[in-house]
């Protein structure tokens, strides 16, 4: 869902651990992808995608920083 955002903004994949999506993002584009990747992880098409309709919202949450270290709560 999120792939062709990852390449025009050229974010990198890095991992997912748990039940996180860890990427590399620009500097210049940090506020307007973690604003935008919340979005649509947020509203990601179970129905369409997975043939599932998901009875509760799962929001998901967002963290921003330099390092692992660094990363703080990001809240618009």
């Amino acid at each position: 869902t999120i792939k062709p955002y990852l390449r025009a903004k050229n974010i990198q994949f890095i991992l997912d651990m748990h039940d996180g999506l860890m990427f590399y993002v620009p500097d210049r584009y940090m506020e307007s992808a973690a604003r935008d990747m919340k979005a649509m992880l947020d509203f990601l098409p179970y129905k369409a995608a997975w043939g599932i309709d998901v009875p509760i919202p799962m929001p998901f949450d967002v963290k921003v920083g330099r390092s692992w270290g660094q990363l703080k709560e990001w809240k618009e």
